[in-house]
C-alpha cells in the first residue's frame, strides 16, 4: 500500500525549512528534478538513523507542468492541463518546493547543503525560509487527523495517500484572507502546516496547505503569493502535487511504472 511522504501528515516538529526551486528548461529537466526529489527520503533516513532525536521528515512537490512531464502526461484526479498544446518555445521554468521539518535547525541546514550542488545544475533557489513550528498539542493533532483526511483516497488507488498543495505567506500583523479561508476548509479536509518565519526583516507565516482534491484548492482562485520583504513578493504555482512516497522514489528505478504507469499496461 502506498505511504505519504514522511512529512505530509507528521506531528509538527521545532523546526521548519521551506525551499522554492525554479528548474530550468523544463522539458529538458523535469526527469532529473524528480530524481533529486527521490533522493531526499534516503538522506532524511541517514540523518535519523545517526541521531533518533533529530526525527527529520520531508515533503516535496511538483508543479502541475513538471508533473506532467515526469509521468508522462499521467494525472491525479481533477488535474486537467493542456500541455501538447504549447509550442516548444512557450514552455515556461517550472518549480517544485521542499519542506523540511526536524528538531534541529543546523541539521534542516545540512540537508540544504546536500541539495543545493544538485539543484544548482537545474535551477535556482527563489525562496529559502527558515522558522519555528507553531505551538500545537499533540492531542489535537491526532484529534485533527482523525477528523479530517487531506490525502487523495483509495478511489484512486494509484495516487492513493498523494496530495495537493498550495504555497502562501503573510505579514504577521497582517490578517490574511487565504489564512481565514484555510480555517473555514478544514471541515473539507484541508489541514496547514503553518510555521513563524521572517521576510526581510519582518516576522511572517508560512503555510503549506494540502488536500486530497483540488475542488478545495478552487477556492483560493488564484497562485499562492510568499513576501519577500515589505516590497517584494513571490508568486508560485496555482498548487503543487505531492506524491505518494513509491510514486516519488520510483523514478530512481529507471522511471519504473507503476500498475496504470506501466508502459506495458495496455497489453495486460
Amino acid at each position: 500500500m502506498p505511504q505519504p511522504q514522511s512529512g505530509t501528515i507528521a506531528y509538527p516538529r521545532d523546526h521548519k525549512m521551506l525551499l522554492v526551486c525554479r528548474i530550468n528548461d523544463l522539458p529538458m529537466n523535469a526527469m532529473s528534478a524528480s530524481h533529486l526529489g527521490a533522493m531526499v527520503p534516503g538522506w532524511v533516513m541517514e540523518i535519523n538513523k545517526k541521531n533518533a532525536q533529530i526525527q527529520m521528515v520531508a515533503t516535496i512537490g511538483y508543479c502541475p507542468m513538471s508533473w506532467t512531464l515526469i509521468w508522462q502526461g499521467r494525472h491525479p484526479p481533477g488535474f486537467e492541463l493542456e500541455l501538447w498544446e504549447k509550442d516548444d518555445d512557450e514552455f515556461d521554468d517550472g518549480t517544485m518546493f521542499f519542506f523540511i521539518t526536524s528538531n534541529s535547525a543546523e541539521e534542516n541546514r545540512n540537508l540544504f547543503d546536500q541539495i543545493k550542488p544538485y539543484l544548482r545544475k537545474l535551477g535556482s533557489v527563489v525562496g529559502e525560509f527558515h522558522g519555528e513550528s507553531l505551538e500545537i498539542d499533540r492531542e489535537a493533532w491526532d484529534e485533527k487527523l482523525n477528523t479530517l483526511s487531506p490525502l487523495i483516497g483509495k478511489d484512486h488507488p494509484e495516487f492513493f495517500n498523494s496530495a495537493f498543495a498550495y504555497l502562501h505567506g503573510n505579514f504577521k500583523n497582517e490578517t490574511s484572507s487565504r489564512e481565514t479561508l484555510c480555517q473555514q476548509l478544514e471541515s473539507e479536509g484541508v489541514l496547514t502546516r503553518t510555521f513563524e518565519t521572517r521576510f526581510g526583516t519582518e516576522p511572517g507565516r508560512l503555510h503549506l496547505t494540502l488536500t486530497g482534491t483540488l475542488d478545495n484548492l478552487e477556492e483560493f482562485e488564484e497562485p499562492g503569493t510568499i513576501p519577500l520583504n515589505t516590497s517584494e513578493s513571490l508568486t508560485v504555482s496555482d498548487y503543487y502535487f505531492v506524491p505518494s512516497l513509491e510514486l516519488l522514489v520510483a523514478v530512481r528505478m529507471g522511471t519504473l511504472r507503476m500498475g496504470e504507469f506501466s508502459p506495458t499496461a495496455k497489453w495486460k
